[in-house]
């Protein structure tokens, strides 16, 4: 009896400690990784899950991550579960990171911040190898390349050193002004993908100028071995950069998406996350998951590919520069050519000059011409022409200049030495082309057309004078002069005076002005996706609601409560410019109070909230009456906030 009686004591002790402790700390916080030792070609998948038994959960602050880069921030999801008839919520955010040097690392603890106090996860330690020559060569571990990365740990492993994306720069010490011939090749090792594309956002390579020099459509794979090791070699995109200012720059990572066929010994150890069916996107991507939409598709898992960090050194260019240098840079000929060498005095002529070779053709400076009292110079125009050459840019751009003669004779045209800078040679070069010879012929002088007043007779006739008066034919481009009265107009009016032909004169000016708002409203939203994502959210809102509205008809409850849930969150997400997928439902109304939105109306949008929470993911039969005050509740708040927001 007394075993018994200290037995039943401990077990009440162990309930009162249990319910004090989750009465503190009304969740809990933890932090993992799916590997605690990787190497340095291999990616790590952090975690940050928060737990509890209620609804508005804090969202948990990621830490620094002391020697990693972060290659891709997970989007917080919410997962809901029921055990012995309890419900228990999570929040899970996380980071995809690749190791930057050999070594143990240790992440500090993830933070939430609830009713005022801070509350904070575990620590976790990595440790990072060095890759070892069997997984990839060393050339390509010199580089940092980055393996393939999916869910799967042990297809993790596998893949290291089998498929990723290489950037290849050329050069990578540039002068200001040379391009840099930047290039992306997809390697592969014997894995098999489907459906690869560029993840968004793409670079944007800031301090360069962009040009494209190949794209192609589909993958051209050539065999190439690196260390003895074959590879199918694919180029998915090759660029030309110019930089625009001197210093070290690193170049943001493009990344690629692919599916990843898994290999055949790993498909029955394979084990992915348990799914639940209270996850808050299980029935969004139900019967969009590719299980079910192709049988090819079952064994194969989506995989991102990002690009290694590459830094370009911009150098300035040489001191001292010559004093007539142009600021062109490139590898350029310079030719010179006249439409004619034969002229008269009053014809113009046409002088080209063009180069040609490799370099930013769009940059070249026009060239002078040296001062000659022969002629009278005007600079027409300039055209050119982007053609890669040799992997690099390059092509040609063209000047033209018009000459007009001011005497007869043997004239010359002579060009100033063009002064640039090559970067291949690492030197100033002076570019200069043969004087042209032009021979100008005189025009014959005529004589001056003189106009005479004269009295009008009859032709042949005799004026007071006693002169007989004759018609001369001066030239046949002159008509004579009526000298008649003209007929009035004022009998048939004017028709362009009247209201009606004002009035029309109108609508183009209209149009105009009309075309050009709608033109830069259009603009704006494609520029702003935030702006775009407010000014639409009511219609989207509105679209929701009357699906809502058609699962209420059918009697469709399931349904209708995911629409209405959809509606609210989506709107307010919109109209905040937050991601919907991640946004709780106490980010929610924190970033409604922050908006100055009254608090009784940040209260019925909580309770709608978590009534259509409860309503999808618990065994409740509402009745058509309260689905449709809910239904009649959510328009009119959805209405308020737009005014509001």
């Amino acid at each position: 009896m007394r075993c018994n009686f200290k037995i039943v004591c401990f077990i009440l002790g162990f309930l009162w400690w249990s319910r004090v402790h989750l009465a503190a700390q009304p969740f809990t916080i933890t932090a993992e990784v799916d590997h605690n030792k990787i190497t340095l070609s291999e990616s790590v998948r952090y975690t940050v899950k928060v737990s509890g038994t209620r609804q508005g959960l804090p969202t948990p602050q990621l830490p620094n991550f002391p020697g990693f880069v972060v290659l891709q921030y997970l989007p917080t999801s919410t997962q809901i579960y029921q055990t012995m008839g309890t419900f228990e919520i999570s929040l899970v955010s996380g980071a995809v990171l690749k190791p930057t040097a050999v070594g143990k690392f240790t992440i500090p603890p993830a933070s939430v911040v609830y009713e005022g106090k801070i509350y904070k996860s575990n620590s976790v330690t990595i440790e990072v190898v060095k890759e070892s020559s069997a997984l990839i060569p060393q050339k390509l571990a010199k580089l940092g390349v980055i393996s393939a990365s999916t869910d799967d740990p042990r297809l993790n492993r596998w893949l290291t050193g089998r498929l990723f994306l290489l950037a290849e720069v050329s050069p990578a010490e540039p002068y200001i002004g040379q391009p840099v011939t930047l290039s992306y090749y997809l390697y592969d090792d014997g894995v098999q993908i489907a459906a690869p594309q560029f993840l968004l956002p793409e670079p944007q390579y800031k301090d360069f100028i962009k040009q494209v020099i190949k794209e192609p459509q589909g993958l051209k794979f050539v065999r190439k071995s690196v260390e003895g090791r074959l590879y199918d070699v694919a180029l998915v995109r090759s660029l030309a950069l110019i930089p625009t200012k001197t210093g070290d720059f690193s170049l943001d990572p493009l990344k690629m998406t692919c599916k990843v066929e898994i290999p055949t010994h790993l498909r029955s150890r394979r084990r992915s996350r348990p799914r639940s069916m209270f996850d808050d996107d299980f029935f969004d991507s139900f019967f969009n998951d590719p299980f079910f939409s192709s049988p090819f598709d079952r064994n194969r898992v989506p995989a991102i590919l990002p690009s290694q960090p590459v830094t370009i050194s911009v150098k300035p260019l040489p001191e001292p520069a010559p004093p007539d240098f142009s600021g062109t840079v490139g590898d350029y000929t310079l030719q010179s050519s006249v439409d004619r060498t034969t002229a008269r005095e009053d014809e113009l002529i046409t002088l080209k000059l063009k180069f040609t070779g490799t370099g930013y053709v769009d940059s070249i400076a026009p060239p002078k011409l040296a001062s000659t009292p022969d002629f009278e110079v005007y600079s027409s125009k300039s055209k050119s022409k982007t053609i890669p050459v040799a992997g690099t840019l390059g092509g040609e751009k063209e000047f033209e200049f018009v000459l007009r003669p001011k005497r007869p004779g043997k004239l010359t045209v002579r060009l100033m030495d063009y002064v640039l800078f090559n970067p291949d040679k690492k030197q100033y070069q002076r570019l200069s082309v043969e004087p042209i010879q032009l021979n100008i012929a005189a025009v014959k002088k005529e004589q001056p057309l003189v106009i005479a007043e004269a009295r009008r007779t009859k032709p042949g006739g005799v004026n007071s004078a006693g002169e007989q008066e004759t018609v001369v034919t001066v030239g046949r481009d002159i008509n004579y002069i009526h000298t008649g009265e003209l007929r009035s107009l004022r009998k048939a009016g004017y028709i362009f005076m009247s209201r009606l032909v004002l009035l029309l004169q109108l609508f183009p000016a209209l149009a105009v002005v009309l075309a050009l708002v709608v033109s830069q409203r259009q603009q704006r939203l494609a520029a702003d996706r935030g702006l775009a994502r407010r000014v639409y959210a009511r219609g989207v809102a509105a679209r929701r609601l009357r699906l809502a509205k058609d699962a209420l008809k059918h009697n469709n409850p399931d349904e209708f409560f995911a629409e209405v849930s959809r509606a609210m969150r989506g709107f307010i997400a919109d109209k905040l410019n937050k991601p919907a997928a991640s946004l709780t439902i106490e980010e929610a109304i924190n970033e409604l109070n922050n908006h100055s939105v009254p608090e009784e109306l940040c209260r019925q949008i909580k309770e709608i909230l978590e009534q259509c929470d409860v309503a999808r993911y618990a065994s409740v039969n509402p009745t058509p009456e309260e689905m449709n005050r809910l239904f009649q509740q959510s328009a009119r708040i959805i209405n308020s906030l737009e005014k509001l927001l």
